[in-house]
This record gives C-alpha cells, structure tokens and sequence, in this order.
C-alpha cells in the first residue's frame, strides 16, 4: 500500500509466513524495516486510512501442520512505529482484498464474505453477498459501486465481473476537538477557529462555523456531503 508518499510491503510466504514490514521511500531509493505485525500469513487484505494501515485476515500453516485461518485486524501508525489488535472480523477469512470508503473499509474474501469495518466505532457489519467464493481478485471503485474482477478458488480461474453498489453516506461527521478551545481566555480577535472532525474533510463541505465570541453565540451552519 501506499502511504504518505511511500510504499509498504506486509507478510507474505515464502518458505515460511512473514508478519514483517518493510517501507520503500521512492524520494531516497531505500528500504527501512518496520515494526511486525503480530503472526506471519498471505492472502490478507491491506487498507489505509487516516494516515494509519490496516492488516487484516489471511492464513498460514501453522507450525507447518495445520492450516489457520485469521478473523483479526491489525492497525499500524507510522508515526509511533506501533501495531494495536482491533475488533476482529465476523469471520475467519483469507484470499481477502479491501479498500477505504468514506473512512470505512469494504473486505471481501474468499468465502464469498462482504463485510464493512467502521474505523471511527470500531465495529463490524456483514452485508448480504451473493458473490461467487474466490480468492486472488482485483476491486476497483467507480461512482459509487465497487467492482470485482478475475480470481478463482481451488478449481479454474474466473472471468466473472462482480459489483457491489454503495448507498451515499448519510451519517454526519462529529467534531473531535477546536482550537481555541471552549471557554478560552485572552484570544486575539483574529485568531483562526480550527476544528478537528472524527473523518476527513474538506472546504466544499465546510462552508461557515459556528463559534462564541466574548460570551455571545455567532450563529452558522456546516453542511456535509
């Protein structure tokens, strides 16, 4: 995946199950390792969102006797190099991909699973899917309706083209913190007013605040789209 302007590589198999992490900096030409994730596997999804990289599902053999399926997501921020253990999936699943929408991240398995994990609450919903089971596909997102293509299970590869469309997002944002803060003393009149929502937003869904000056409340409105 890509993040912040470099690329990260996670797991994967080769004679054994890697839970390594290694970012690639395209500015500098050069490879640095990161912190692990928590067990090595394959055929897991990764997401990004909100400067931070979701790993999630896959399998291995474990002990190179038994096959062990995951149902876990695993959150990594760049910043503090560290991995934190989010709700798991309702399921184990492997053969996953994902992707990031509207600060929600759509998995899709092998199994046929569609199910949506809501970053800010830290849940899961599973969606009613009528997708063929496989696994090693591609998904791509247009206007609205994510799209899946190829892949295959343990018999011939598919040709079949899957979709899967997205109602608008109808849940307003909330406010997780302003500057200055309420109640906020000795601020100079043209200070800016900032404000820290709990998803990514930007100036066309943002047209005037509403704040309090010396006591009297100035009154506006924010519209989200």
């Amino acid at each position: 995946v890509v993040l912040d302007g470099k690329i990260y590589t996670l797991g994967g198999v080769g004679y054994d199950y890697h839970n390594v992490c290694e970012v690639y900096d395209p500015a500098t030409d050069s490879w640095t390792s990161c912190a692990s994730f928590s067990t090595g596997r394959y055929l897991h999804a990764v997401a990004t969102a909100n400067g931070k990289i979701y790993v999630i599902g896959g399998d291995s053999w474990a002990d190179h006797w038994g096959h062990e399926v995951y149902s876990d997501i695993q959150e990594y921020d760049p910043l503090t190099d560290t991995w934190i253990t989010k709700s798991p999936m309702p399921m184990a699943a492997t053969g996953l991909n994902a992707m990031t929408i509207n600060n929600k991240i759509w998995v899709f398995g092998g199994s046929g699973l569609c199910c949506v994990y809501d970053i800010a609450g830290d849940q899961w919903e599973e969606k009613t899917s009528n997708q063929n089971a496989r696994g090693s596909f591609s998904v791509a997102y247009l206007n609205g309706t994510i799209y899946r293509f190829g892949g295959g299970s343990w018999g011939p590869t598919s040709d079949v083209v899957e979709s899967v469309q997205i109602g608008p997002d109808t849940t307003s944002p909330t406010v997780s913190s302003v500057l200055p803060q309420n109640g906020a003393t000795d601020v100079r009149i043209d200070t800016a007013v900032t404000a820290t929502f709990s998803e990514p937003m930007n100036s066309s869904t943002v047209t005037t605040n509403s704040f309090t000056l010396a006591g009297n409340e100035v009154s506006g409105t924010v519209e989200y789209d």
